[in-house]
C-alpha cells in the first residue's frame, strides 16, 4: 500500500513538471500588434541636461533580442561601443564606462529592428529614445535619397553623415555629427538636428568605422553644404560611386608553364607590361576568361631558366616579376593538347544541333592556347550541298585564342554549314597542333531577329554623349559616340529578341568612356540616363523614342 501511494505521489510531481514547462500557445488569433513601452516603468525620453546613466526600456509582452551590433545606432556615434541587453520584458542600453558625450548635443538612439516580441517576431516600430546633453533639444530633420551613379539602383544600408565641420578631411579623420543609414528606398532620414551648415557626406563603411579610409569604400557627396532648415523639404538626391583606386598589381600567378596571369586593381590595359630582352613568342591576352582587371601573358621557351617580367602602373611603380614554373617545359607539352572549347565534343546516343550564328556576324571558334599559325589549306566550310563556300579568317588582337571565321560573300539564311577543321589547321604558341574538328552551324533567319528603331531627343548640344544599348546588363557589340547635337537617330538591325535598356552617358571629358567621381578633385560621376524599352519581337521593329532629361 505504502509502495502505491509513492507510486502516486511521483506520477503527480512529473505531472506538474511537465506542466510548468512554457510552450507557446497553438491555435488562436496570431499576433500581429509590436510591444509596446510601458512610459512609467522606463527611463524617460527627452530628456534635457542629460547624465550618462543606464536606460532601461520596459515592455508590456516578452522580448527578444536580434543583431543588435548593426541595428542599433547611435547618432552622434559613440567613441566606444555600448552595452545592449534583455532582461525578460526589459531592453537594457549601457554606456562603456570610458565613453565621454559631447557638450550641449542631441543623441539619437535608434533601435532599428532589434527589439521584437518574443512568440511573432514583431518588431517595435520607430523605437528611438533621445536625449539633450545641454538645454535644447534639437528638432530638424534632413532626408537624402542614395543612389548608384552607374547602374541607377537604389543603395540600401549606406551611411550618410553630416558633419560640423566643412573642412576636406574631415571624412578621413572625424567620426560624423550625424548620421542614418538608407532604408530599402534608398532613403536616410536624420531627426534632431541643429540649425546649422553642415558637410554631408555618403559612405559604404566596409569597416565600420564611420571613416573614409579604403580605396574601395563607395561614396559620395552633393556640391554643396547642406543648410538647416531645408527649403526643400523632400531632401536631396545623392550619387554614390566607386573612387578609382591607384592602378597598382594586386597579384601574379606563375606556377604554369606556359602563361603569366598579372591580377591588377582597375583596367589591365592601362598598365604597361615588358618583358626580358631575349624573351621570344610573347603575347598578351585581355579576352574574358582573364576579367577586366587581369591580363594573360603567353609565353614559350626553349629553356627552363628563369626570366622576368615588369609591369608599371599609375603609381609609377615598376614591378619586376620573376617567372619560373614548377613544371617545366618538356612536362606541359606532354600532357597539353590545342583544343577548340567552344565546339562541343559529340557523346554517343545524343543528338548534334548545329550552332546558331547570327547574319551578319563572324563564326568565332575559341581555343584553349593562343593561335600562333593558320593554315587555310586544312580548313573549308560547306554549305547544305557540300559545296565549299571561299572564307576569310581573323585572329583578335587582344584575344589572341580566338578565330573569326567568315564566308567571303553574305551567310545565307537559314543554311546549315559545316566547318571542318583538318588535322594541323591550327598552330598554338607551343608548337601544339589540332585533331581533325567539325562543327555544324546554322545561320539565324532574319525572321527571328528584330530591328530597333532608335530615336533621342533632348540632349545638350553644349556636351557630347555616348549611347548604349544593354540587355541583361550587358552591352550589345554597337554603341553611339555624339557630339555636339540636340537630337539622334539610328536603326539597329537584327538583334535577337529581348529586353533592352538604352543608356546614355554625358561624355564631359570626351574620352568615350564613363567617369567616376572624385572627392579630393569635387568631381562629380558622369550623369547617366537609363530608359527600359519595351520587348522586342522576333520580326518586328521597336520605336524607341527617347527624351532625356535628367532633373538633378
Amino acid at each position: 500500500m505504502h509502495f502505491l501511494i509513492r507510486i502516486s505521489i511521483i506520477i503527480n510531481l512529473l505531472t506538474i513538471v511537465g506542466c510548468a514547462n512554457i510552450v507557446p500557445p497553438t491555435g488562436g488569433k496570431k499576433d500581429m500588434m509590436p510591444p509596446k513601452i510601458v512610459q512609467a516603468r522606463s527611463t524617460p525620453n527627452l530628456q534635457t541636461h542629460f547624465k550618462k546613466q543606464n536606460i532601461d526600456l520596459t515592455f508590456n509582452e516578452w522580448l527578444k533580442l536580434e543583431d543588435v551590433y548593426n541595428q542599433v545606432v547611435v547618432s552622434p556615434p559613440l567613441n566606444e561601443r555600448p552595452e545592449v541587453t534583455l532582461d525578460g520584458k526589459m531592453v537594457h542600453f549601457k554606456f562603456a564606462k570610458e565613453e565621454v558625450l559631447r557638450e550641449n548635443a542631441t543623441y539619437t538612439i535608434n533601435f532599428g529592428n532589434a527589439v521584437k516580441d518574443f512568440t511573432e517576431g514583431n518588431p517595435a516600430e520607430n523605437l528611438r529614445f533621445v536625449f539633450s546633453t545641454g538645454a535644447i533639444l534639437d528638432s530638424l530633420p534632413f532626408r537624402a535619397q542614395v543612389v548608384d551613379a552607374e547602374k541607377g539602383e537604389i543603395m540600401e544600408n549606406v551611411l550618410v553623415m553630416l558633419y560640423d565641420n566643412a573642412a576636406d578631411s574631415v571624412v578621413r579623420k572625424i567620426k560624423p555629427f550625424y548620421f542614418a543609414r538608407t532604408n530599402k528606398l534608398g532613403i536616410a532620414q536624420i531627426q534632431n538636428i541643429r540649425a546649422g551648415k553642415f558637410k554631408c557626406f555618403v559612405l559604404k563603411d566596409n569597416d565600420l568605422n564611420y571613416l573614409f579610409n579604403q580605396d574601395n569604400e563607395t561614396i559620395g557627396f552633393p556640391d554643396t553644404l547642406v543648410t538647416l532648415p531645408q527649403n526643400d523639404t523632400s531632401g536631396i538626391k545623392i550619387r554614390a560611386f566607386d573612387p578609382i583606386p591607384k592602378l597598382r598589381l594586386k597579384n601574379k600567378e606563375t606556377n604554369s608553364y606556359g602563361f603569366v596571369k598579372f591580377n591588377f586593381t582597375g583596367d589591365a590595359h592601362k598598365a604597361k607590361i615588358r618583358w626580358q630582352e631575349g624573351v621570344s613568342k610573347v603575347l598578351l591576352d585581355y579576352g574574358k576568361e582573364a576579367g577586366k582587371d587581369s591580363v594573360r601573358l603567353w609565353y614559350d621557351q626553349p629553356s627552363d631558366a628563369a626570366w622576368y617580367a615588369y609591369t608599371q602602373t599609375d603609381t609609377n611603380k615598376i614591378d619586376t616579376i620573376r617567372v619560373k614554373p614548377n613544371s617545366n617545359r618538356a612536362d606541359f607539352l606532354k600532357k597539353s593538347k590545342l583544343i577548340a572549347t567552344s565546339i562541343k565534343q559529340k557523346v554517343v546516343n545524343e543528338p548534334v544541333y548545329p550552332l546558331p550564328v547570327h547574319p551578319l556576324k563572324t563564326h568565332i571558334i575559341r581555343f584553349n592556347h593562343p593561335i600562333w599559325n593558320v593554315d587555310t589549306s586544312n580548313i573549308f566550310i560547306t554549305d547544305t550541298f557540300s559545296k565549299k563556300q571561299p572564307f576569310r579568317w581573323e585572329r583578335d588582337s587582344s584575344q589572341p585564342t580566338v578565330l573569326h571565321l567568315k564566308l567571303k560573300t553574305a551567310w545565307v539564311e537559314g543554311m546549315k554549314y559545316q566547318v571542318h577543321l583538318l588535322p594541323n589547321a591550327i598552330t598554338d604558341l607551343f608548337g601544339l597542333k589540332n585533331d581533325s574538328l567539325q562543327q555544324s552551324i546554322v545561320i539565324q533567319n532574319r525572321k527571328e531577329l528584330g530591328d530597333i528603331q532608335l530615336k533621342v531627343k533632348g540632349l545638350n548640344k553644349e556636351k557630347n554623349y555616348i549611347i548604349q544599348i544593354l540587355t541583361g546588363g550587358n552591352l550589345l557589340e554597337v554603341q553611339f559616340f555624339v557630339d555636339k547635337v540636340v537630337s539622334f537617330e539610328k536603326r539597329i538591325e537584327a538583334v535577337n529578341p529581348d529586353n533592352y535598356t538604352v543608356k546614355i552617358i554625358e561624355d564631359l571629358n570626351r574620352n568615350r568612356v564613363w567617369d567616376t567621381g572624385d572627392y579630393d578633385l569635387k568631381r562629380q560621376p558622369e550623369r547617366i540616363f537609363w530608359k527600359k524599352l519595351e520587348q522586342l519581337r522576333s520580326n518586328w521593329e521597336l520605336e524607341a523614342d527617347i527624351l532625356y532629361e535628367i532633373k538633378n
